[in-house]
């Protein structure tokens, strides 16, 4: 199975579903608008489970998984945050090592993640410490 790949289309369908609940609740839609938002909460924690394996498996590093993970939209992040799928503790392991010159990262992503660290009153030094990721 190919977790990462499956991974970029939960993602993918997060990012979708975002951006058809604001349409729908933008046109007075409110009903179809939660049903959207409970869709997107479903794939963000099904995401979790594939993200579990993904940490588990042994031939996927750390660096693959960064590079499925951060070039994702803000919102989406945020979504996955507010739903525990990535943690913070997730968070500031893949936002460790200098992510802007990892190829494909989104200055977006790196702003979410940022916006997360502020967020919840964590020192800056976290994303910069050597001593996370051991």
């Amino acid at each position: 199975m190919d977790y990462l790949a499956d991974l970029e289309i939960f993602f993918e369908d997060i990012s979708a579903g975002i951006k058809e609940a604001r349409i729908l609740s933008a046109s007075g839609n409110a009903d179809q608008s939660e049903r959207m938002k409970a869709r997107v909460k479903f794939v963000a924690l099904r995401s979790k489970v594939l993200i579990d394996k993904i940490m588990e498996e042994p031939n996927i590093t750390l660096l693959e998984t960064k590079m499925a993970l951060l070039p994702l939209p803000t919102r989406t992040i945020k979504v996955l945050h507010a739903y525990n799928v990535i943690t913070m503790a997730d968070l500031l392991r893949l936002s460790l090592q200098e992510v802007t010159n990892i190829p494909g990262v989104g200055r977006q992503s790196i702003i979410a993640l940022q916006d997360i660290v502020k967020a919840n009153n964590l020192p800056w030094e976290l994303l910069k410490s050597p001593g996370i990721d051991d």
